[in-house]
């Protein structure tokens, strides 16, 4: 892939391409980061920056085909959400706007509908959706909630099993699979994730400091990323020969770290019974990692913005407020755990939304169709309109725009994040167990005492 250097010119040229091709550019490769590093290759997408082409009108129009010839007559298709934004584009970026915009026309136009949104709070919908379900009135055809929400709504029978939906489509390339993971197994789903709701500014990256990097003479992070070599080793040797490391958000840093080890906390999926799938040897190695950075850890952001540490280790929105920070910096991938690792991988934090249905829903033929054309018309073009904000305001050099995409297309959900805040078991055999394991604790104690709990709690909540 080449780029052009970054201008006004490439994001606007960009944005044209959006604006006059009201489809989908779908990248050809096999999803984003799931559950095996077969399914997550990185395989960026073939666009180039110089000359910007729409050239997948073809596989966008394929999967929409797939969706069945439907006219609805202009029926009204409600999606509730904490904000509008996710379903109108109103307040996001520019480009990412008009992406939105774009993308709810095109599924208008396919299915004749007419899409709106409802600004609501997760516990307003689950007391409407509580209330809809003896007064059968009507509150939302879909419904976008956090994922650690997904557990709650579900087990008080207020979602729709999508699988029983007609037409449902979760294994069509469109799909990100471990997003269709994160709430479906063995006959059971109650929610899926995708481009259409993936919020990518709370992906996991790594911040560097080029000028220190520079100064202690070591090779450019960002061809350590391109070659494979980019490894935690290899940033714990960088950061021992700067100014260290700063984190934010710490507490989930071991979640963040499990996953980009390669290892997964649960296994899962249509047609999967869904246990606990952490290792006491892959949690062991994370959680000593997650200890190694919190022990080197100068501060948080504001430390490393004023060139007091060396490395951030943040979330890929932390450019917003980077901007206009004294360190000249650039973007990195989470870290693989050895150079033998095929890919690298980026943990969904558990407040992204997901799409879900509410229980006893009419026209369900029409709602179904309507989540997979969403995510059909996001496919590509979310993230290509993501680059171009980023493009236009924020980063600093070429190499970070394929950084920033990689770890985009590298987006890693797991079910722990759906069960584990609903029942302490999935929590402690799981995420809080790497957890505790990096200030300490025996992962293998808490393996032994909470995995059989686990496992049937996941197994009753997804039957």
């Amino acid at each position: 892939m080449k780029y052009r250097l970054i201008s006004l010119a490439a994001a606007a040229s960009l944005i044209l391409s959006l604006v006059s091709c009201v489809s989908i550019n779908l990248p050809k490769k096999d999803g984003a980061a799931t559950e095996s590093e077969s399914e997550s290759k990185y395989t960026p997408p073939p666009y180039d920056y110089d000359v910007v082409e729409n050239n997948f009108i073809h596989e966008m129009n394929t999967y929409l085909n797939m969706l069945g010839s439907a006219d609805y007559g202009a029926a009204s298709v409600m999606i509730a959400a904490p904000s509008a934004s996710p379903v109108t584009g109103d307040g996001l970026p520019a480009a990412l706007s008009e992406e939105t915009v774009l993308r709810n026309r095109s599924v208008e136009e396919k299915l004749n509908v007419v899409i709106s949104a409802k600004s609501t709070t997760d516990d307003a919908a689950y007391t409407a959706l509580w209330d809809a379900k003896y007064s059968g009135e009507f509150f939302a055809d879909i419904i976008m909630i956090r994922q650690d929400e997904v557990a709650r709504f579900a087990s008080d029978g207020l979602l729709t099993n999508l699988k029983s939906l007609p037409f449902a489509d979760f294994e069509s390339g469109f799909n990100v699979k471990s997003g269709v993971k994160a709430a479906m197994a063995n006959s059971t789903g109650y929610a899926v994730a995708g481009w259409a709701t993936l919020d990518a500014d709370s992906l996991p990256a790594v911040f560097f400091n080029k000028a220190a990097i520079a100064k202690a003479d070591l090779e450019d992070p960002y061809e350590l990323v391109k070659s494979g070599r980019w490894t935690w080793d290899r940033l714990f040797e960088y950061a021992s020969a700067t100014s260290g490391v700063a984190v934010d958000t710490p507490e989930t840093l071991a979640d963040r770290v499990l996953i980009s080890t390669g290892e997964r906390f649960t296994e899962s999926g249509l047609g999967v019974t869904p246990r606990v799938a952490l290792a006491v040897d892959g949690a062991s190695r994370a959680a000593q990692i997650a200890r190694r950075i919190l022990d080197m850890s100068a501060g948080g952001a504001d430390v490393f913005a004023s060139g007091g540490a060396s490395f951030l280790v943040g979330r890929l929105g932390e450019m917003k407020t980077l901007k206009n920070s004294e360190a000249v910096w650039g973007i990195l991938p989470m870290p693989k755990s050895s150079e033998e690792q095929e890919n690298y991988f980026s943990l969904v934090p558990s407040d992204n939304l997901v799409f879900a249905v509410p229980a006893g829903v009419t026209g369900p033929d029409k709602i179904s169709r309507v989540i997979s054309a969403l995510n059909i018309c996001s496919y590509g073009y979310h993230v290509d309109a993501y680059l171009t904000d980023a493009m236009n305001y924020y980063l600093r050099d070429n190499s970070s725009i394929e950084m920033v995409e990689r770890i985009c297309y590298s987006a890693t959900w797991d079910m722990a994040y759906t069960a584990g805040p609903y029942d302490g078991d999935v929590a402690s055999a799981t995420y809080n167990a790497v957890r505790a394991a990096a200030t300490g604790d025996d992962v293998a104690a808490y393996l032994d005492a909470y995995r059989e709990g686990a496992d049937f709690a996941l197994s009753r909540l997804f039957p």
